[in-house]
């Protein structure tokens, strides 16, 4: 089943048809989604084939979950000997407990998006989106209407790429002010 993300609805999220508690499972190689309320384990809500293969489901408020849908299927043509993979893109998807899917981003000729493993993303407090796109070693962040707002490429040398597994925006408080203060009262003799 290939399980890969775990995450509990936070208290800090405004309750609906997801409530505080309930916890939600990507089961990738069957392509699922399962979210279930961990005292009853009863399933409130699945998710079977909307998305391909995916990863970080999150869930945004009481009523949607967003995914990094991998979108990974290939044409296999016998006189090759390998997959089709051309013009594949992963995508953003927005599900809702309701049943509705909305795709968020897809990516676009100046931002295109594919990973065929891993990928994850975080929404922003300002509605942006950051993607990881995992096996071109590759950030970027995206706005609502799906316009590059900032890259970056993991440059490992020799015109390769190394893997990005993970990759946060840290918040404003955690300025270069902030990591000079820490290295130097960690630096302090003083420092218990």
């Amino acid at each position: 089943m290939h399980l890969n993300d775990i995450e509990v609805f936070s208290k800090s999220l405004t309750p609906g048809f997801f409530q505080p508690g309930d916890v939600m499972v990507s089961l990738r190689n069957i392509n699922t989604i399962v979210v279930f309320d961990p005292n009853t384990l009863k399933i409130k809500y699945h998710s079977i084939g909307q998305v391909l293969r995916q990863h970080d489901p999150d869930f945004v408020d009481g009523n949607t979950i967003t995914v990094f849908n991998n979108n990974n299927l290939a044409t296999w043509h016998p006189d090759t000997t390998r997959p089709d993979r051309s013009g594949q893109h992963s995508q953003i998807v927005q599900l809702s407990g309701s049943g509705e899917t909305k795709v968020l981003f897809t990516g676009s000729e100046r931002a295109p998006l594919f990973t065929d493993i891993m990928g994850s993303h975080q929404r922003l407090p300002n509605g942006n989106l950051l993607i990881m796109e995992s096996i071109e070693g590759r950030v970027i962040e995206v706005d609502p209407s799906g316009n590059l707002v900032w890259e970056y490429i993991n440059v490992v040398g020799n015109g390769r790429v190394g893997l990005v597994d993970d990759a946060v925006v840290l918040p404003a408080n955690l300025d270069d002010a902030f990591f000079k203060r820490t290295v130097a009262a960690c630096a302090s003799p003083d420092r218990e």
